[in-house]
């Protein structure tokens, strides 16, 4: 697979006479090598294309979307070739007539593209937890163990499952249908920028399953590492309705503290997206507007703040900001579009681009 990826020009991954399978695994050895942001795993799901660099190891996952690359979070690269990676990636848009967009983005990457031009906008807030000085002690995480006192009374377990070294075919049955009946609930399944169960290419992720004292299954949990598997990033979480209350959270504590006595760093929480953007005069984006103003008012279809204090109480040691980039002839309204329809948002993101439109007349700002 290299002798292709070092030829004369990068690839996307039509280029390929092999598959597609062979594609991503090559994509993941270098997830593996050089994956240091925690939503790395990401590029690896079966919605991307990639952009391999022909000068250095290096790819970008991306899906067009109306003639617009919307990007998954940082790429992927070998230490001081990030510029050539690049440049061959926006020679290669160039040439299709594409656009660019990029998603999920961390601040040293959004700083690395504003030097190209590229305007950045603030997205929100990723929760991280520090697992070396990490404890559930102090009035930050009260709540928190009232809410693991009772799903301990009631008897709940947490265990492991590693389908690579030990198969269970009747869990995973029950896993799916469980993970069927949430997304259902959930105006259906959103991809893009989260990840799925992978059973059947579970590479190195991790995942987790809280069971009562008669084996009912009430939560599924799934990590995927960064930082050659030093960092965790909670990726998917599944709940049987009638779950017992505070499962959820004793399955995230139980993982991440087992993980902690193993000696990983870092777990991320995820993004709360829209959390965090602070709106000052001449100092903020048309987009931070309107993402602002959504987070204050539009809470209907799909609750920001909920999902902010919700991450908020696990007391995170610190919360990193996120950043999308786009092009300048970008408008908001276009970049709103195209992360909808990369997630295939039907409900949940169609709020973002109700909530800009909104802005835009509240606001009296001009759209292009």
């Amino acid at each position: 697979m290299e002798q292709f990826l070092n030829g004369s020009k990068g690839y996307e991954i039509n280029d390929f006479t092999g598959s597609n399978n062979l594609t991503r695994s090559y994509a993941a050895k270098l997830v593996e090598r050089y994956g240091k942001d925690s939503l790395a795993y990401l590029t690896l799901e079966q919605d991307k294309e990639y952009f391999f660099a022909s000068n250095t190891e290096g790819f970008i996952a991306y899906k067009v979307i109306d003639n617009i690359a919307i990007c998954m979070g940082n790429p992927i690269y070998e230490e001081g070739t990030l510029d050539i990676l690049y440049k061959e990636f926006m020679d290669f848009l160039k040439k299709k007539r594409y656009k660019v967009c990029f998603c999920s983005i961390s601040k040293e990457i959004s700083m690395f593209l504003n030097q190209y031009g590229l305007s950045i906008s603030k997205y929100g807030e990723e929760a991280l937890i520090d697992l070396s000085t990490y404890e559930l002690k102090g009035s930050s995480t009260s709540k928190l163990r009232q809410k693991l006192r009772r799903a301990d009374k009631s008897g709940i377990s947490v265990i492991e499952y590693n389908p690579k070294s030990c198969k269970d075919y009747e869990l995973e049955e029950k896993i799916n249908l469980i993970s069927e009946k949430w997304i259902s609930n959930k105006n259906g399944k959103m991809g893009f920028s989260l990840g799925d169960l992978n059973f059947d290419e579970p590479l190195g992720r991790r995942y987790f399953v809280a069971v009562d004292e008669m084996e009912n299954l009430h939560t599924i949990l799934m990590f995927s590492p960064f930082e050659q598997g030093e960092g965790y990033f909670l990726d998917v979480m599944r709940r049987n309705f009638d779950a017992v209350p505070g499962v959820m959270e004793k399955s995230i504590i139980d993982a991440i503290m087992k993980m902690k006595d193993e000696g990983v760093k870092v777990v991320s929480l995820g993004l709360a997206a829209l959390a965090g953007i602070e709106v000052n005069e001449g100092n903020c984006t048309t987009l931070e507007k309107g993402m602002n103003y959504m987070y204050k008012n539009f809470n209907k279809d799909y609750d920001f703040k909920k999902l902010h204090d919700y991450k908020k109480k696990f007391a995170p040691s610190l919360w990193n900001s996120r950043y999308i980039a786009h092009e300048a002839s970008l408008s908001p309204i276009k970049v709103a579009y195209v992360m909808i329809k990369a997630r295939k948002g039907e409900g949940v993101w169609w709020t973002l681009l109700k909530g800009l439109w909104e802005t835009r007349k509240i606001l009296s700002v001009k759209f292009k």
